[in-house]
């Protein structure tokens, strides 16, 4: 089995509701993301993906839809009055902008939006030293 990973960062806001500390404030981080696929086949170059690719779909899709955003849960009671600022770069989640949730929900629009053949796992880092990282039980597919 082969594994290839592609880092891709963005810089956006979040807030978390429901938590009682300093990550309930507004705030930004330096986000890196890791994009790992994992396959067993080669193509006729010896690739199994081109990282070209992968930064060419993920990177698209994060600078279109997170970098330079605010992240916030639909249900945080601040979000209606960001909501007041149309075109202010307010980005609306189901959940709390995790860096698992984040992670989660990337791993799906590679999946399935961005058809990423063999997407193996997400890792969203926060800082340095605290990431979190969502992947699938493949002995299902």
């Amino acid at each position: 089995m082969h594994t290839v990973s592609k880092d891709i960062s963005f810089s956006a806001g979040h807030c978390l509701a429901n938590y009682n500390g300093p990550c309930h404030n507004f705030h930004g981080h330096n986000f890196l993301i890791k994009v790992a696929i994992q396959g067993p086949v080669l193509d006729n170059r010896g690739l199994l993906i081109d990282f070209t690719e992968i930064k060419e779909k993920v990177k698209k899709w994060v600078d279109r839809f997170w970098d330079h955003k605010f992240l916030i849960s639909k249900n945080d009671c601040r979000a209606k009055k960001l909501m007041k600022f149309k075109g202010s770069g307010i980005v609306l989640f189901h959940t709390n902008p995790t860096a698992e949730n984040l992670s989660k929900h990337l791993f799906f629009i590679c999946k399935n939006e961005l058809k990423l053949k063999w997407v193996q796992s997400i890792t969203v880092y926060e800082t340095d030293t605290s990431c979190a990282t969502y992947s699938e039980d493949r002995s299902c597919f």
